[in-house]
């Protein structure tokens, strides 16, 4: 991609971005919970508890990349990752390109294990393929749980079949893929065949082929990635019982919360910005809650979170300022892997065909 283009699409990311958030917070129905924060009183207690919450789900992120690392055998310290992985979690907020926080996290390991460039990649790949897996599970078990189909709206029936469906389309792809016999027989054959998604079938069960025989990592990893997520919900719902307006139930944010993450991993800058926050909202004005949610109340909680995630990166940029000439040489081998992928897809991070740049 030219430089030109590449510019180009940046800018339309960036102004789709602004329009999400200038629509959200110019709506007239939003005005009157915009005024309430400014003037009534401020729960700074729940909004301490948001921070504590979301430092500790980050951290279980870092660990689980640590331990699927480790189980492939790679030479890796607790110390490192925990300093490119806040470092990553940083870049994710920064970073307007292609180079996110995950890619800075392959391109460290490949540099450290030198002809394990495909080990490095595969740990950041089921990393992010067992936490969407997650997440999924999660907002299909708190669906079931608060019986949203006995609510009768059809926006909630579309929440709930879109949560099952993917949870189960996710399910058989992980059972298939550790099927005896599947990766090498006809199924295998059609699916890697397919022209332009064939390649990337291939590659994806390839990198899982890695750990076919760590049942208890992936499961154990998988659990972690569940931890993380139900972490996360009670972040918001700090953050939510902080703010003035209609007090949150537990329950209803473990609707709300895992979709709101699942649409902060659209590929726009800042990790979703504008697309996570029109999802909160629209969420809070539909899932139930007693008494019910008021308009806004969903924007204004999505922008608390953002600025506690903000905060929780400092600790990203205190490691950058710590060892800022070994990041920036770092970065600008990520920046080439990724330049590279456009004419070589084989050699670089992205060779799996798929974005490595963040999620929730």
């Amino acid at each position: 991609m030219s430089r030109v283009k590449k510019t180009a699409v940046t800018v339309v990311k960036v102004a789709i971005s602004v329009g999400i958030l200038a629509t959200l917070i110019l709506l007239p129905s939003n005005q009157q919970a915009f005024r309430e924060v400014w003037e009534k009183p401020k729960n700074w207690g729940m909004f301490a508890v948001a921070g504590g919450c979301c430092l500790a789900a980050v951290c279980i992120t870092i660990l689980r990349w640590y331990w699927l690392v480790r189980a492939l055998g790679l030479p890796f310290r607790l110390r490192d990752a925990f300093r490119l992985g806040f470092f990553g979690y940083l870049c994710n907020f920064i970073s307007l390109g292609a180079v996110g926080g995950d890619v800075f996290k392959a391109v460290f390991l490949a540099r450290e294990q030198p002809g394990k460039r495909t080990e490095a990649v595969a740990t950041v790949v089921i990393d992010r393929i067992l936490g969407l897996f997650a997440l999924m599970l999660v907002v299909s078990v708190a669906a079931w749980w608060a019986d949203l189909l006995a609510m009768g709206q059809r926006r909630l029936d579309i929440i709930c079949y879109s949560a099952w469906t993917a949870t189960g389309v996710l399910m058989v792809g992980v059972l298939l893929i550790y099927w005896p016999g599947f990766v090498s027989g006809p199924w295998f054959e059609m699916l890697t065949g397919l022209p332009r998604v064939g390649p990337v079938f291939g590659k994806l069960i390839a990198t899982v082929r890695l750990y076919r025989r760590r049942w208890d990592v992936m499961l154990g990893t998988l659990a972690m990635s569940v931890a993380t997520h139900l972490v996360f919900v009670l972040c918001i719902w700090a953050v939510a019982r902080g703010l003035p307006g209609p007090r949150a139930e537990y329950q209803s944010q473990l609707v709300i919360v895992p979709f709101g993450l699942l649409a902060s991993t659209v590929p726009l800058p800042g990790g979703g910005l504008g697309t996570f926050e029109a999802a909160m909202e629209f969420l809070f004005r539909t899932v139930p809650n007693t008494p019910p949610f008021e308009p806004g109340q969903g924007t204004l909680v999505a922008f608390g979170y953002r600025a506690i995630t903000l905060v929780i990166a400092l600790i990203g940029f205190f490691y950058w300022v710590s060892s800022r000439k070994e990041f920036q040489r770092l970065r600008e081998q990520a920046e080439a892997e990724a330049k590279d992928s456009t004419t070589n897809t084989a050699q670089s991070p992205h060779y799996l065909g798929v974005s490595l740049s963040p999620p929730a």
